[in-house]
């Protein structure tokens, strides 16, 4: 319909022709709008919600002047402008949506597979530390704290299961640890499980491009270390930087994750003073409008009591409010203007700290970077049971 770089006269064209009642099938022109709309950025449900206002407009008669016309083409203008940032936003968002979603099957699966014969069921940091420790002669936690990217409480309490449980033991009050004889053989049997999970994982990835996503993987690793450490400040020191990696590809993306949500959850807490879960009660009924409590339930996917809660507190500390019906409060819960203020500081926080961790990678290399995890958690949905999908 429009030729790049005249797409505002002919939106105004449209309008005109749509005053005017003009012959011809209406919703051709309505799609010929949307794709004209579409071709300068516009995402596809945005140009129909434009193409829809331009048809009130169009619809008022003789007492609508071009003036609006010409109002809603200004403002779209300002829109277009903002729609390739508002893209590039959205596409950094998907990355971390599907690195979330990974690990979500990924571990889901793990929790069947890694059941032994014979072996004591272990819970997921504990089982990586024995994969870790496999054919090492000896780590300190701050080893492990790096590859990982948990603090050293977690670690220790971990330390300090698997030596109840005879797994490994310690050189030294504060020393190195490594496997007892015990430990070392459960270890094999976990590398061996670990080693065919990883080539299913890795299926149909070709190995230039197997290549390519774990160096990214090393180099977003290095910037959420960075952005984890300035929102530590003084806590950081001491704490171990991580090293180069060697382990197998599902467990650098844990630590991935791991890193950049301990980073955002600190973010989060400077911010917006919420925990990581009040974020999302928060966010998803920013996200959702006003929202019953059963939906901010259903939406949030946790335990039903948690979630209540959770809403409960919110509206407790002024952040979330129940508008009034009747000077009573009303069955929905939505954003106070302070809870408002805050969800808009982490946004634009948020947009700093993904520009940081993905902003330098070349759209085109990030494009493959997606598709890489995008067969990943095709293969990692593969092996999660249908019953818990």
């Amino acid at each position: 319909m429009g030729v790049p770089g005249e797409w505002q006269e002919e939106v105004r064209s449209y309008a005109r022709l749509r005053r005017a009642g003009a012959a011809g099938d209406p919703r051709t022109l309505a799609a010929g709008l949307i794709d004209l709309l579409v071709s300068q950025g516009f995402s596809a449900d945005h140009a129909h919600d434009a193409r829809l206002l331009i048809d009130r407009v169009a619809a008022g008669g003789d007492g609508a002047p071009d003036f609006m016309i010409d109002v809603v083409v200004a403002g779209l203008e300002t829109v277009g402008r903002q729609a390739p940032l508002a893209a590039l936003r959205v596409r950094h968002r998907e990355v971390t949506m599907r690195l979330w979603t990974l690990l979500r099957h990924l571990r889901q699966s793990g929790e069947i597979v890694y059941q032994l014969p014979g072996a004591p069921p272990l819970p997921e940091l504990e089982r990586r530390m024995l994969l870790e420790l496999h054919d090492r002669p000896a780590l300190r936690l701050t080893d492990f704290t790096a590859m990982f990217g948990l603090d050293k409480a977690q670690v220790s309490r971990a330390i300090r299961g698997l030596a109840d449980d005879g797994l490994v033991e310690r050189l030294g009050a504060r020393g190195a640890i490594r496997t007892s004889a015990q430990g070392a053989a459960l270890a094999a049997r976990l590398v061996a499980v670990a080693r065919t999970r990883s080539a299913r994982l890795i299926e149909g990835v070709a190995p230039a491009a197997l290549a390519d996503f774990e160096q990214l993987v090393t180099d977003i690793t290095r910037r959420a270390v960075q952005l984890l450490r300035q929102e530590q400040g003084a806590e950081a020191e001491g704490e171990a930087a991580p090293g180069e990696y060697d382990q197998l590809p599902m467990s650098r993306l844990f630590s991935l994750f791991t890193y950049m949500q301990r980073g955002g959850a600190l973010m989060i807490r400077r911010l917006a003073d919420v925990s990581n879960f009040e974020w999302l009660v928060l966010s998803t009924v920013h996200e959702g409008g006003a929202m019953t409590p059963a939906a901010v339930v259903d939406a949030v996917a946790r335990h039903h009591s948690q979630a209540l809660r959770t809403l409960r507190r919110l509206v407790a500390v002024g952040l979330l409010e129940r508008p009034l019906v009747d000077g009573r409060p009303g069955p929905l819960v939505q954003p106070s203007a302070a809870g408002r203020v805050g969800i808009a500081r982490v946004e634009e926080e948020g947009w700093r700290r993904d520009t940081h961790l993905f902003g330098v990678i070349e759209p085109a290399r990030l494009d493959r970077f997606v598709a890489v995890l995008d067969r990943m958690v095709e293969n990692a949905i593969g092996e999660t049971p249908a019953a818990i999908r």
